[in-house]
């Protein structure tokens, strides 16, 4: 079972001619891969003028981008793929360069290019990747051979992309245009899952760039993260593939295995920067108040297309490809999700029920004490499990104030005995512990918080994360026994960009 969101913003000329204004390439999934890409309207803005007229007649595209790179007649699906993936191009052939904003930017060529170079690479090419019985291989490896292996595939298809990008933008003549020296030429993330399933698990390998991300379902880990956006304190993408001569380009290739049933899915940052989502669980809530509300996983992908027209206004483009694994039919993802959807309301959303709408924070004084109480345990107990979950499940190297790299078995050690939060992988190798927040949990976690808190001071440079429901800390809680000086920095590190992550080896 599948389902993919495709949402873009549009305007209606006075001819009749819809101009679409989204970046993300089409969606796409089947038996073995997960696809989203986001090209960048910012950095890679360079509005292509000058194209080869070719590009804008369906029939003639595929060929004139990807006839050589594939050596030879395109697979039909791979053909198609690509034709359908630049419809919106076709609807401006007669008026590209009569507006400016009809005229499609660097990102938007940039998606759909590198979404056509990695599909032929991995289900197209010949003789075929046989990526199932790669993954195979490095499921049996030892934790540090699978990293070097990873880290050299990286590399190599960081070469296959890059490499591509630059003849096809050649072949197009998708090229630099005077106005538009120093932008990014043929920007864009990239976030893509190979996967190869078995009786009682999903074992996956991800590729990815930039901010689009990977995200894993289970019933009793809620949703989760699996990867950290990859950038700056500003805000500002780290890396993210271009065709710049003098560009480093990385892609990660990071693996994972899941038991079933889960979900997984890839979307672009028009769906969970939503403003609507001031929390992961807000996102959460969403995907399943949908799932139950829907006959199939074709009228789920339609409903939230719908919510993203409003819930996704913050970006032009709303993009999810989506699998569901180990579950007998559809009816039983709905049951599922209402399942979780029970305990998110009994251990949170029952006891606070503007929890994730209500920015309590900015009005504590007009709170009743009772329900102050209990907005101070919730944001504390949300908040040391998403301390935990950065520093447990996170690459060393990407920690800040890590020095030394973890090995496996403490790694393993840490996956599966460290508490996480209700989005979380704990239960993917360990039983669920419960849903954090709950009152059984409070009381076995409530002292843990505060040692947290009291040792955050030996690691000043860690910016620690906000937690579910708020962006910066609250006030100190009154039976918190610290300095309020300790309290001070640590607020100041909450205000500081955070982006939660998981991996597991």
């Amino acid at each position: 079972m599948e389902l993919t969101v495709y949402r873009q913003a549009s305007k209606e000329r006075p001819d009749g001619t819809v101009v679409y204004k989204g970046e993300d390439a089409l969606p796409f999934v089947n038996d073995n891969v997960l696809f989203v890409a986001d090209g960048l309207g910012g950095a890679a803005a360079i509005r292509h003028q000058n194209i080869d007229p070719g590009l804008f007649d369906p029939e003639k595209l595929p060929e004139i981008l990807f006839g050589e790179l594939c050596g030879g007649e395109l697979p039909q699906d791979f053909a198609r793929y690509i034709r359908d993936s630049f419809f919106e191009l076709y609807a401006v052939r007669d008026c590209y360069t009569e507006n400016i904003n009809n005229i499609k930017k660097s990102g938007y060529f940039a998606s759909r290019i590198v979404a056509g170079i990695l599909l032929h690479l991995f289900l197209y090419n010949e003789p075929p990747f046989e990526a199932a019985e790669w993954i195979r291989s490095l499921a049996g490896m030892p934790e540090d051979e699978r990293e070097a292996r990873l880290k050299q595939a990286g590399t190599a298809f960081a070469g296959e992309v890059t490499g591509g990008l630059k003849r096809i933008a050649e072949w197009g003549k998708l090229t630099y245009e005077s106005a538009y020296a120093g932008l990014a030429l043929l920007g864009t993330t990239v976030c893509m899952t190979l996967f190869r399933e078995s009786d009682d698990e999903v074992q996956a390998v991800y590729l990815t760039a930039g901010d689009s991300r990977p995200y894993f379902w289970g019933e009793e880990e809620g949703l989760c993260q699996l990867l950290p956006d990859e950038e700056g304190a500003d805000g500002g993408m780290t890396n993210y593939i271009r065709a710049n001569e003098d560009a480093e380009v990385r892609i990660r290739c990071s693996y994972f295995s899941f038991g079933k049933p889960c979900i997984l899915f890839n979307a672009s940052d028009g769906c969970f920067d939503s403003k609507y989502f001031l929390s992961p669980m807000a996102f959460e809530k969403l995907l399943l108040e949908t799932a139950c509300a829907s006959a199939s996983p074709a009228q789920m992908g339609e409903k939230l297309t719908e919510t993203f027209k409003e819930y996704g206004r913050h970006d032009d483009s709303s993009t999810i490809a989506m699998k569901m694994f180990g579950f007998a039919d559809f009816e039983e993802v709905k049951k599922s999700a209402a399942r979780r959807l029970d305990a998110l309301h009994r251990d949170y959303l029952d006891k606070l029920p503007e929890l994730l709408e209500r920015d309590y924070d900015q009005e504590p004084e007009g709170l009743d004490p009772e329900t102050d109480v209990l907005r101070s345990n919730l944001q504390k107990a949300l908040f040391e499990n998403y301390d935990h979950a950065y520093r447990s499940l996170m690459l060393p190297e990407e920690i800040p104030g890590a020095e030394e790299p973890v090995g496996a078995e403490e790694a393993q050690e840490k996956v599966t005995t460290v508490p996480l939060p209700g989005l979380n992988l704990q239960s993917l190798k360990s039983p669920g512990k419960g849903i954090p927040g709950s009152e059984e949990w409070l009381k076995e976690h409530a002292a843990e918080l505060e040692r947290e808190l009291r040792a955050s001071k030996e690691h000043p440079d860690w910016d620690l994360p906000p937690d579910l429901t708020h962006p910066v800390i609250p006030e100190q809680p009154r039976d918190m026994d610290i300095p309020p000086s300790e309290w001070r920095k640590l607020h100041e590190r909450f205000n500081r960009p955070w982006r939660p992550g998981g991996r597991k080896g």
